[in-house]
């Protein structure tokens, strides 16, 4: 395989990415375009090429899941933190099993609508203004009393 076969395969992969958005073939990608950089500079055979790839995709995953993903979640962690205290408005009220929905006059982390729940059962108006007192999966924990 020549350079820019690498190259199309990795640009391939890491566009198709935009579609999964689970980082399944990033890092495939970039060690395809990575192939293609280690191929201009030592001329390969198919099978080195190909080895090289494998074990730059193997390494690439390691490195984000050993290294990179922490760092995300924490930061994501205490991002949702930022939200403790800020007023919304019920533009959906929470019944027993569903969840209701919260609306925020500016977005919070890149959204103005959240999924909602109340605080120990408390009924919720639809309109009312209610504030952010905590966090439960991707739910946020409302209350109509300031905390």
């Amino acid at each position: 395989m020549q350079i820019w076969h690498w190259l199309v395969i990795g640009l391939a992969l890491m566009t198709l990415e935009i579609s999964l958005a689970s980082f399944a073939s990033l890092w495939f990608g970039v060690a395809a375009l990575l192939t293609a950089l280690l191929l201009w500079l030592v001329p390969m055979s198919l099978l080195a090429q190909v080895v090289v790839w494998l074990a730059l995709s193997v390494l690439c995953c390691l490195l984000w899941f050993r290294f990179m993903q922490p760092i995300l979640k924490n930061k994501q962690g205490k991002s949702h933190k930022l939200l403790l205290g800020e007023a919304g408005i019920v533009i959906g009220v929470p019944v027993a099993t569903q969840p209701g929905k919260v609306r925020f006059s500016v977005p919070k982390m890149g959204r103005d609508e959240w999924w909602c729940r109340s605080t120990d059962g408390e009924v919720l108006e639809l309109g009312g203004r209610v504030f952010v007192v905590g966090m439960s999966g991707g739910e946020l924990i409302v209350s109509q009393k300031h905390q």
